[in-house]
């Protein structure tokens, strides 16, 4: 990355959502089912036990993070929507500067919405 230069792969952030909610899901999965267990299900009393005392331990931990990843999932599919907005935004505003430049810069340059609400602010000398 360059400096000044922020570039979003829209494409692997898509990717990291879809693994975020992999995980949140698997969490999520995996909580329940352990709560469901038993010895018939383990096969020994000893595992029932020790996955029993694991879900008293963790179980609530577990929960937790798979929340918190299930809402992540949300913010990071929310900043995806708005880099993926910038972008066309930005596209959009590159063709309105080509028309003028590729006709060899003749004509006066588009007004931006700064330059509207600041008169002369096109003609400011940037050394003053």
């Amino acid at each position: 990355m360059m400096s000044g230069t922020l570039k979003v792969d829209l494409a692997a952030f898509g990717e990291l959502i879809d693994t975020v909610g992999r995980a949140a899901d698997a969490l999520k999965q995996s909580s329940g089912a352990l709560k469901n267990v038993s010895a018939r299900d383990l096969g020994t009393h000893s595992l029932d036990s020790a996955a029993a005392r694991f879900q008293d331990r963790w179980g609530y931990g577990i929960e937790k993070i798979a929340y918190a990843s299930a809402t992540m999932v949300d913010g990071l599919k929310e900043t995806r929507t708005t880099y993926a907005k910038a972008e066309e935004s930005n596209q959009s505003l590159m063709k309105m500067f080509e028309a003028p430049l590729s006709a060899g810069g003749s004509g006066p340059a588009p007004q931006s919405p700064a330059s509207q609400r600041v008169p002369g602010i096109l003609n400011m000398d940037p050394h003053e």
